[in-house]
């Protein structure tokens, strides 16, 4: 651990047997907590054609810089609703540690993908936000974020719960 803190951007490389390189990148924890978050779709562009419905799942992708300078890596993703265009997904408890380094002002994308089983996932629409303004924005009410997809309108998101729960 020592190494890879005193290298640069946290992040150093290892070279495995059989040619592999493993990355290893260590940030701190500003605090430690759990992102209660409860949604649902609505309306979402099917990607699939007239016969068969997209599958929709999301994912929430956070900024990192690298050894190559910034990047996104996948944090967290949910399980995909088949065949369903307005998927009602359960809750999920995120640690905001894993989530955004305990930093609930951090930017995050927060995107719809259809789910397809070769792992080659077709981009649905997405948001950027914070976890910090999606609990300012539910302020225990349902609200609406609208999913774009190059500037168009793709579907919308519900949110039905969303709180920050602090260990103790």
């Amino acid at each position: 651990l020592p190494s890879v803190l005193e290298a640069k951007c946290n992040t150093r490389s290892f070279n495995l047997p059989g040619n592999g390189i493993l990355h290893v990148r260590a940030e701190e924890a500003v605090g430690s907590g759990t992102f209660v978050l409860k949604m649902s779709g609505e309306k979402f562009t099917n990607t699939k054609g007239i016969f068969r419905k997209s599958d929709p799942f999301y994912q929430i992708v956070r900024s990192d810089v690298g050894e190559r300078g910034p990047e996104w890596n996948v944090v967290h993703r949910s399980q995909p609703i088949m065949n369903k265009l307005s998927p009602d997904w359960p809750e999920e408890r995120i640690e905001l540690s894993k989530l955004c380094y305990g930093d609930i002002d951090k930017r995050l994308q927060l995107s719809i993908f259809d789910y397809e089983k070769n792992g080659d996932h077709v981009f649905m629409g997405g948001i950027e936000i914070s976890v910090a303004e999606v609990v300012e924005n539910f302020q225990n009410e349902q609200f609406e974020l609208e999913i774009t997809k190059k500037k168009k309108k793709t579907g919308k998101l519900i949110l039905h719960w969303a709180e920050v729960t602090y260990n103790e």
